[in-house]
């Protein structure tokens, strides 16, 4: 029976990973989003400045960059979320 908890209070420990992963996983994304908004209005509040619309550019490609990887990773997590919650539902 001690084995059972110990096994019950690791899958909840496990669960709450994933759930943190998730959360800070989510909050990269949104400061890639930041970081995008904020090269694009430099370059609006300067449209006539070359030099300012380049550099928004490529702040705003490296930003763009970033994202496929945290949106996989963030794929991942919930699908490990997923199969947890199916998990749990055995019992």
């Amino acid at each position: 029976m001690g084995n059972l908890i110990t096994k019950y209070q690791d899958f909840l420990l496990e669960a709450d990973e994933i759930e943190d992963n998730i959360k800070q996983t989510r909050d990269e994304i949104t400061k890639v989003h930041d970081e995008i908004e904020q090269a694009k209005s430099t370059r609006k509040e300067n449209p006539k400045d070359i030099n300012v619309e380049i550099d928004s550019i490529k702040k705003e490609a490296t930003a763009y960059s970033k994202l496929p990887a945290l949106l996989n990773t963030l794929a991942t997590k919930l699908v490990e979320k997923s199969k947890k919650a199916n998990l749990e539902n055995i019992y």
